[in-house]
């Protein structure tokens, strides 16, 4: 919420997803890639749509942008917009 704050100070018109949830970096960076793949799915349906998605956890950042590929399907558009 500190960080939609922050947007909106900013007057950047912001919204916050109560359906979000972990983006997965935890269980990919331990190994556990059939419980990250989930979270991922549940990642990318959620910010499906939106422009921009702004996180305050760089390691979230970097999973999105840098690992998604190897979690997502590689024939999934949605993950692939989204990692952009």
């Amino acid at each position: 919420m500190a960080t939609v704050a922050v947007l909106e100070h900013f007057g950047v018109q912001a919204e916050f997803s109560t359906s979000q949830t972990c983006c997965g970096q935890p269980m990919a960076s331990s190994g556990c890639m059939d419980e990250a793949r989930p979270l991922a799915k549940k990642f990318v349906d959620t910010f499906d749509g939106y422009d921009y998605v702004v996180a305050p956890s760089g390691s979230c950042v970097s999973m999105v942008r840098n690992h998604y590929d190897h979690v997502c399907d590689h024939n999934d558009q949605k993950a692939a917009t989204v990692r952009k």
